[in-house]
């Protein structure tokens, strides 16, 4: 079993929250650790998949869909984030997922 290391998707979330939406670090942190939480178990069986090889890098966009649709980003959404940046964010957010996800099988 590849092994997703959520911690350092964490890390890279809250990295992400700090230099990109510094003035709503703190939700911005709160709703990618949410997405991280619900996107977890997908990511795993992803993960999984690609280490038997039954997927590879070309289904990632599949994934990536999947994962967009469980990006809430409530907390973010309640401030006066701008939507492009807000979008942004969840981007950059999902892209750190997809890369935790390749790295558990590299």
């Amino acid at each position: 079993m590849a092994l997703i290391d959520t911690k350092s998707a964490l890390n890279s979330i809250t990295d992400l929250a700090k230099t990109t939406v510094s003035g709503y670090s703190q939700q911005a942190i709160q709703d990618g650790t949410a997405l991280l939480t619900s996107s977890a178990e997908r990511l795993q069986q992803f993960a999984d998949q690609m280490a038997a090889g039954t997927v590879d890098e070309d289904d990632l966009p599949d994934l990536k869909l999947n994962i967009q649709a469980l990006a809430k980003m409530d907390a973010l959404s309640a401030t006066a984030i701008g939507k492009q940046q807000l979008a942004d964010y969840t981007n950059s957010v999902i892209d750190i997922l997809l890369k935790t996800a390749v790295k558990a099988i590299v």
